[in-house]
């Protein structure tokens, strides 16, 4: 099985309806492309995609080829897990297109919000049984 992060290389217009559906069905994880009013393809984030389940005649460019043995048993598309009791999804395949971790002790919701407008993501709050304020841990896919 190969996973692949890809982008269209042509214009979208050219996919018929049948392609697209295809497509979408490839997708392992992301939002898969959806037609705007003037028919375009859209997204938006990355998408990474089943290569060998593609559909044939629609071409893409490679970004990035995913190599990770988590793959090795994956054989369906699975939606990510949902955690009821917090109401959060849990990304799984997602998570590994962080490139970026730090750590965060003492952050003040002020200084929280900059660094989620800068682009951060939070992956986990840690609350600490000594301290006012949760250390957090922080990620993002880009260099800052």
């Amino acid at each position: 099985m190969t996973i692949a992060e890809i982008s269209l290389s042509h214009s979208s217009k050219d996919i018929a309806d049948e392609q697209l559906a295809q497509l979408n069905a490839s997708v392992i994880f992301g939002p898969g492309w959806k037609r705007s009013d003037d028919g375009t393809l859209y997204y938006w984030s990355e998408n990474l995609v089943h290569l060998d389940t593609m559909p044939r005649g629609i071409e893409f460019t490679v970004k990035r080829i995913v190599d990770h043995p988590a793959f090795e048993s994956l054989e369906v598309k699975r939606n990510p897990a949902f955690n009821q009791k917090v109401k959060v999804s849990v990304p799984d395949v997602g998570l590994m297109k962080i490139k970026h971790v730090e750590v965060w002790q003492d952050l003040c919701t002020e200084m929280l919000q900059n660094k989620l407008n800068e682009g951060w993501c939070i992956l986990a709050v840690c609350p600490q049984p000594d301290q006012r304020r949760p250390d957090y841990i922080l990620g993002r896919v880009t260099l800052p």
